[in-house]
Order: structure tokens, then sequence, then C-alpha cells
């Protein structure tokens, strides 16, 4: 029912685990946030993890079915003001709903609700078992299994870090303050400043813990406002475990911009590095916003 109100899944996942896990601990998107649909509150509270939250019969169901083919409206007004209101007059004590008057073209809905429930109820229960092993036998979460979270780079353990920050100094109370991500007028909350080393040869870089924890790292490259430099471009490097993973473009100015998005699912180091093939004056590299996820 959910699949037919919305277009799609109400439980999903790239694996197995994925979809059992999600089946057991996620709240799908309710349906009246896809699709304004007369079974939107019905079908929401079909799918409340708590079963005593849920209809308590099917022949609730059926009498809440009928009163929707009745009068459309009647679950669209119900919603607007609480999703509970479809199934609440039907469950008060006391009180008896008049069994509608039976109908060939009701039996078809009634019996794909039933399905629909029963299904649900077997696929929660699978659920529970597949995160109670999955639990047992991976205590530590991993790239596969772990919901998807953006962490600013600047937030994992630094391990290491060379000729990393090289800041030039606040020439007027005008200028932002020294380490500043600053590009094209738009600053960057979480972003590196890597000035190239003035030495020769040398490497700007810095390390961080990924711990084998994420899957992708991503960031746009570029140079930071200020001195439009004029010397040699600026080149990127990202190296996962000491293995290359990805190199940028040759960057001239802040009118340039590489974006880098990379896999890290079995990284455990993860290295950004910055160098330059000449005198690196006015060429001020920054990392945009680096995260990994």
């Amino acid at each position: 029912m959910y699949g037919l109100c919305t277009g799609r899944e109400p439980f999903a996942g790239a694996t197995l685990t994925a979809v059992l896990t999600a089946l057991a601990v996620d709240t799908p998107t309710p349906v009246n946030e896809i699709n304004d649909d007369a079974l939107a509150a019905l079908v929401m509270r079909m799918l409340e993890k708590d079963p005593r939250r849920r209809p308590k019969s099917m022949q609730r169901i059926a009498e809440v079915l009928a009163r929707i083919e009745r009068n459309p409206k009647f679950a669209l007004a119900s919603a607007a003001t609480s999703r509970t209101q479809v199934i609440a007059p039907l469950a008060s004590r006391g009180r008896r709903t008049p069994k509608p008057a039976k109908r060939a073209s009701r039996r078809p809905l009634a019996a794909l609700s039933a399905l629909a429930l029963a299904a649900l109820l077997g696929l929660l229960g699978l659920a529970a078992v597949a995160v109670k092993l999955t639990r047992q036998e991976s205590p530590s979460p991993t790239a596969s299994s772990t919901p998807v979270k953006e962490v600013p780079l600047l937030e994992l353990k630094r391990v290491d870090q060379q000729e990393w920050p090289h800041v030039p100094p606040r020439r007027s109370p005008n200028d932002p303050p020294p380490g500043t991500v600053q590009v094209r007028g738009v600053t960057s909350p979480n972003g590196i400043f890597m000035h190239p080393s003035p030495r020769p040869g040398a490497v700007a870089s810095l390390s961080v813990e990924a711990g084998k924890r994420y899957r992708t790292f991503e960031t746009q490259v570029s140079l930071n406002d200020g001195p439009r430099g004029g010397g040699p471009p600026v080149t990127f490097w990202v190296y996962g475990d000491g293995q290359l993973l990805w190199k940028s473009k040759p960057i001239h100015g802040q009118w340039e911009l590489d974006r880098c998005q990379v896999s890290v699912e079995n990284v455990n180091v993860l290295r950004i590095a910055v160098t330059c093939e000449g005198e690196p004056f006015g060429m001020h590299a920054v990392w945009i916003e680096p995260l990994v996820k």
C-alpha cells in the first residue's frame, strides 16, 4: 500500500542487512509528504513500530478503507489534524461502528490490506532476528552497514602533519583572519587553508584517521581570495594509506575549481597534500568543505 501511494519502498537499503535494519529502526517518510493521498494516515499507522499503535485487526482496516472509499475527504481532513484520528474513532470503547454493506468491489481491497499487513508483521519479525544476529557477529560498525553521516575532515583525529599550516600574516583589519577559507567572496566554515611550502620540493600535508569507517571523501579545491598570485599553479593530492587516490588539475587562481569525490571505504589513514612547482608566493591553496561520509 505504501508503494502504491508513493511509488517507492518504505524501507530501502543497498544490502539485505541494510533493508532489514531499516525495517527495525527507520521510520518511513510520511505518505502525505510524498503524495497527499486519502490512504496516507492509514498506511503510516499500519507501519508503526509499536504493535499497540497499529490497527487492532483487519476488520478495523477494512472499515476504514470502506469509509475512505465512500468519502475520500474523510481521511484527508483527519490526516491534516492528526494521523491517529483515522483509526481512533473506530477503537474507542463502548462504540461499535456499523459494518459496511457487503460489496464485491471491496473484497480485493480488503484482501490486499490483509496481505500487506501480514507481510509487514512477518518482515518485522525477521528484521528483529537479523539485527540481533548482526549485532552479535559484527559489534563494530562497518562502511556497508553504518548509516551515512557527513563529518568535516578536521573533526577526525590528526595523526600527522608536514609543513602545515603555513598561514601568511594578516595584512590589514579588512583582511579575513589568518587561515580563513574564502573563495569568490564565500566563506567555507569547515574549509582548510593549506599554503604550499616555501621550501623547494617540500609538500604541505595533513593526515587524519579514517579508521575504515567511511565510504567517500568529498571536497572542492581552489585558491583563497586575496593575492592574485601569478606564480606557478598549485596541485592538490589525496592519499589513502599511502596510495594515491586523486590528483587535481593545476589550479592557477580562485576562478578555477576542481571537485574531488573518491572512495575511502577501506582507508585507515587519509592524507591530503598540496604542492607547488616553484615559488608559492600568493598561491593560497584551500580545501572547500572537505568531509567524509
